[in-house]
């Protein structure tokens, strides 16, 4: 704190405090010299700088590179599946080409020689005579000789053969 002195009119009176002599002291003492940093400082830190910013660039261009690389990688793949796609898709229309009835049938007919069932048909017919009946107790060496031409079952049979020379065409002329 300074302290401001009096001075009386007249007076030889003049205080002079001691503050104001340590002021005026360092403000002499406090004068700054700027130093020149050495040249082999200079050239270490613009030489490190330097290398710095390269490693940076360096590193930068590899990154870009890196990600257009996999990038390339990930359209690829999306071609390469997009290409499974599409082949499985066709293989499974093979496969229901294959699995087809008629084909299995045509390879079947021609390739190995197989023929197709005509079908099964069941026909209705009327007995004309009476069934004699033959007890459940007696065996077929037991069964008495019949007339062939009074049983029914002669009937039948002829019946039978008819209807089937008339279904497969025999008897057309």
């Amino acid at each position: 704190m300074i302290l401001a002195t009096k001075r009386a009119v007249g007076s030889d009176y003049a205080y002079q405090p001691y503050y104001r002599e340590k002021f005026e002291q360092q403000k002499q003492t406090k004068v700054r010299i700027k130093k020149r940093p050495s040249p082999l400082l200079v050239v270490v830190l613009g030489i490190s700088l330097i290398g710095i910013m390269f490693f940076t660039g360096l590193s930068y261009t590899y990154l870009k590179a890196r990600i257009a690389h996999l990038n390339w990688q990930i359209s690829q793949g999306k071609k390469d599946i997009a290409a499974m796609q599409v082949q499985n898709e066709k293989l499974k229309l093979e496969i229901a080409r294959l699995k087809s009835l008629d084909r299995i049938e045509k390879v079947a007919t021609t390739q190995m020689g197989m023929i197709k069932n005509p079908g099964v048909e069941y026909l209705a017919i009327k007995a004309t005579t009476t069934n004699t009946s033959v007890p459940a107790s007696q065996t077929v060496r037991e069964m008495p000789a019949q007339n062939p031409a009074n049983t029914s079952q002669d009937g039948i049979i002829t019946a039978i053969t008819k209807v089937i020379s008339e279904k497969a065409g025999i008897g057309k002329g």
